[in-house]
């Protein structure tokens, strides 16, 4: 999952702390200056903040010493007609959870294309995809994963997420998704981290990891 890439405060922000303790988000490489993860991730940061970001890119161990840390340099979000930000939490989660990290210098790493208009099947009910991430493996705990996890996942019928989560669930802008044999999810720190199907050119990003149930 080459694409998959971590994201955490900087060493110089917190110059004490491992990477495992100061990452927080995972986030997919659409272009070598550009990292889309969850708009929940970043949205609640100022400009200050987002700059003493970095993003981590090229391993599966959060604490090895390989690959890139790139300094974060800019935030964006998808805005309405009125330039007003189209993140909205609802009922604890969010709508429009989405946002774009440009880089302040580029990526090695090999992108993920984003699915077209003409590739609609590889994200219709009863296909599988996948999601990647560093993210908590256990309930008790708050550290996340030091080696990057994969959960094969199955989407699902959008009436039964909005049977579940009620308004949380918008299907204008969300998929529903299911653990095949219900023991494969993401969790906490697993958020941004991409969702990735498999279509007959190669791996397609259609959507990236934003809340989900206990239980």
């Amino acid at each position: 999952w080459p694409w998959q890439v971590g994201i955490a405060v900087s060493a110089r922000a917190a110059p004490k702390f491992k990477v495992s303790e100061r990452y927080f988000c995972g986030g997919a490489v659409l272009a070598p200056r550009i990292v889309i993860t969850a708009g929940h991730c970043v949205a609640h940061l100022r400009k200050p903040e987002v700059r003493q970001l970095v993003v981590i890119s090229g391993r599966t161990r959060l604490n090895a010493n390989r690959g890139q840390v790139v300094r974060v340099g800019q935030l964006r979000m998808p805005l309405n007609k009125a330039g007003k930000r189209r993140y909205r939490e609802i009922d604890g989660t969010a709508n429009w959870d989405v946002a774009l990290l440009l880089l302040r210098s580029p990526l090695r790493a090999i992108p993920i294309k984003l699915a077209g208009p003409d590739e609609k099947g590889i994200w219709s009910r009863g296909r599988i995809a996948w999601t990647t991430g560093w993210g908590i493996t256990k309930p008790w705990t708050e550290r996340p994963s030091k080696t990057l996890r994969v959960a094969r996942q199955v989407l699902m019928p959008e009436n039964l997420c909005r049977r579940v989560d009620g308004n949380a669930f918008r299907p204008a802008t969300m998929l529903c998704l299911g653990g095949s044999g219900g023991n494969a999810t993401t969790c906490n720190g697993d958020s941004g981290g991409p969702l990735v199907a498999n279509s007959s050119a190669g791996y397609r990003l259609i959507g990236v990891t934003s809340f989900g149930d206990g239980g």
